[in-house]
């Protein structure tokens, strides 16, 4: 899957604040946008959105030093539901026993 979405995004180094499309199989009914901001990254399912309605939600982010997945599953909920520590998984912390 990961090599999937790096194969439809391609090089995002020069997408900053651009939507972009993924390009899903024919056979999919998924609409997703992906936006590329200066602190982040925006998603979008079609028909979703956030309590506000100003922005997607999806969205993954550095905070303070931390990557960070932060979702918001109920629309009416002006609170994010999940907010996801994602430390664990930088490559700084792969154990020698895993290569």
């Amino acid at each position: 899957m990961i090599e999937y979405m790096h194969n439809q995004l391609g090089n995002t180094s020069n997408t900053k604040g651009r939507t972009m499309g993924i390009n899903w199989p024919e056979n999919s009914k998924s609409e997703i946008s992906a936006k590329i901001i200066s602190d982040g990254i925006e998603i979008r399912h079609a028909g979703t959105g956030c309590y506000d309605g100003s922005y997607p939600p999806i969205f993954i982010e550095w905070y303070d030093g931390v990557p960070r997945i932060i979702i918001w599953a109920d629309i009416n909920d002006p609170d994010p539901t999940h907010v996801i520590d994602m430390s664990k998984a930088l490559e700084s912390n792969r154990r020698a026993d895993n290569d």
